[in-house]
């Protein structure tokens, strides 16, 4: 009867051990966006939504290709009223901005829809006749952006993916806007690899790091810094 008694004690022991270290643990890429995605109304909220916007977007373009000699001085274009419509159910989006660079302005929509089941795009720009070409021949020249990038690299869907994927590896500690961030990668469908930065007080990711594709300059590593979250409709 003491054996046994001893022999519960050892298991209990054992056990109270193994649960001490499940709980203490390292913190993984995917467990930091499980965390994202509670802290922005929870994981299944996420994948009920249907359309995300952005509007009132504003910023500054560079590397437009202008200069009337290579060695001229790069005038900077201003970006106002950007509107992302991202259609995360049926797979569409639609940028619609103005550009100014000096004396010359325009209005641009670019538009990634579907027709009869397949992929098209739409670039409508004042003053010219609606173009219908293929996703890829959809250029993006004022925002160096693109419709398909906001389907891919919005924070919802990123959230949602890291949430979704398997990690065994350790966040790193590294700086991001001037604070201390937890920092861990993953690997999209696509094959893209993307950096995450993860705010250690809120749990929100505030930014990401990848690699995009210029229509003009070929790949270019880029930075995206998300900020001013906003409740909307409990998300």
């Amino acid at each position: 009867m003491r054996r046994r008694t001893l022999a519960a004690q050892s298991a209990l022991i054992l056990a109270g051990t193994l649960w001490a270290i499940a709980c203490s643990s390292p913190p993984t890429t995917q467990g930091l966006a499980k965390d994202a995605a509670t802290a922005m109304g929870g994981l299944d909220r996420l994948r009920g939504l249907q359309t995300v916007a952005m509007k009132g977007g504003s910023g500054t373009r560079l590397r437009l290709g202008q200069m009337a000699h290579a060695p001229d001085e790069e005038m900077p274009a201003s970006l106002a009223n950007v509107v992302e419509t991202l259609d995360l159910a049926n797979g569409r989006a639609a940028l619609d901005y103005e550009i100014k660079m000096g004396d010359f302005g325009q209005h641009r929509q670019e538009v990634l829809t579907k027709k009869d089941g397949k992929a098209v795009g739409l670039e409508n720009v004042a003053g010219r006749p609606l173009a219908v070409t293929s996703p890829s021949g959809l250029f993006s020249w004022g925002t160096q952006n693109s419709p398909e990038f906001l389907l891919k690299r919005n924070v919802v869907g990123l959230v949602i993916g890291a949430a979704d994927t398997a990690s065994n590896e350790m966040p790193q500690t590294r700086d991001f806007a001037g604070s201390p961030h937890s920092f861990g990668t993953i690997r999209l469908a696509s094959g893209e690899t993307i950096g995450l930065f993860f705010n250690t007080q809120t749990k929100l990711l505030d930014g990401f790091e990848t690699t995009d594709t210029e229509s003009m300059l070929g790949d270019q590593p880029s930075v995206y810094t998300l900020a001013d979250y906003r409740e909307v409709a409990g998300v």
